[in-house]
């Protein structure tokens, strides 16, 4: 299952197929009527099925078996297709317009510094030897990315021209699926919905740090948040999550490949240290760091027309250009 959100023309919830989108609410409120002929069928998809994915995450737990039934369920019904598709329970995926997985989080979370080879190519450029380098001993939340600036798979990355260092980070992502606060970490993972892909984009001309924090401009501009281009459950995911294939790609050159392995603390660490600083809720988005291999590290950043192409094993292929 590949869950998605998506506007045609206003944002619904879906789970994504080679041809076709499943809208969740209108498929639940069929299931409804077909099964049990449930008057009340509409209203209860609406409140079992939110058309906004961080409301539909706060009814997710325990409910995935029931929700892949339902959506098997539709379909197999080839003798009603024409039906489901004018009254939008299938959507063809060329109609519709795909906006980040979830659209208004509370909060974007980032974990800095979890790679151990992009702690050594820093201290590189400065100079440090890697016997003096300080490997951080717990996941550092170091940041926040504003919800604003997020943007989905395809669109366009809008870097200011007052800068020059464009900058990207290929980023294993969490959407976390219930309420979470100071979980431990043997329990962590069962606060997490699913997982997505993002890219956070940066703008290496504006300071990295002013009053201890990541700059916001330098890394919250609106469209400096690319995520998607779907969720992919907790219970789908094919593979390990702490040793998932990770590259970034730009303009088909290879410039990060790693593996969620080569984090500094496996994926469970990351999010019981972030659930003992805040509070978590549904749709929240933790990204987990960037592998090694970023323009900044090579000194050589991007330009108008590139593309810059994140793949994560398991999940897919997001994809954005950038103007």
């Amino acid at each position: 299952m590949k869950l998605v959100s998506y506007s045609n023309p206003h944002p619904r919830v879906g789970s994504w197929h080679d041809d076709v989108i499943v809208d969740l609410q209108r498929a639940y409120s069929v299931w409804l009527v077909d099964n049990f002929n449930d008057v009340a069928a509409e209203t209860e998809a609406q409140r079992m099925c939110p058309t906004d994915m961080s409301r539909f995450a706060a009814t997710w737990t325990g409910r995935f078996t029931e929700l892949q039934t339902i959506e098997r369920y539709v379909l197999d019904m080839k003798d009603r297709s024409d039906w489901l598709f004018r009254t939008g329970v299938l959507v063809n995926n060329s109609e519709v317009r795909l906006l980040p997985p979830v659209v208004a989080p509370t909060k974007v979370l980032n974990c800095g510094n979890s790679y151990l080879g992009h702690i050594l190519n820093k201290a590189d450029l400065t100079g440090t030897p890697h016997d003096q380098v300080e490997v951080p001993k717990y996941p550092k939340l170091s940041f926040f990315k504003p919800p604003s600036c997020l943007i989905a798979h395809g669109e366009t990355i809008h870097y200011p021209t007052s800068s020059s260092k464009w900058d990207f980070e290929a980023e294993f992502t969490v959407i976390i699926g219930k309420y979470c606060q100071n979980v431990e970490p043997e329990d962590a993972l069962d606060y997490v919905m699913g997982y997505t892909i993002a890219n956070d984009v940066s703008d290496r001309d504006i300071p990295a740090v002013q009053g201890g924090n990541t700059s916001p401009p330098g890394k919250g501009t609106d469209t400096f948040g690319p995520m998607g281009p779907w969720i992919v459950p907790r219970e789908t995911l094919e593979g390990d999550p702490d040793d998932l294939a990770i590259r970034g790609i730009i303009n088909g050159e290879v410039w990060q490949d790693s593996r969620t392995s080569d984090l500094l603390w496996p994926l469970r660490d990351i999010v019981s240290v972030a659930s003992k600083r805040l509070s978590l809720l549904p749709g929240d988005v933790i990204l987990t760091g960037a592998p090694p291999g970023m323009g900044f590290e090579r000194q050589k950043y991007l330009k108008s027309g590139d593309v810059i192409r994140i793949e994560v094993e398991g999940i897919g292929v997001l994809e954005n250009r950038v103007a």
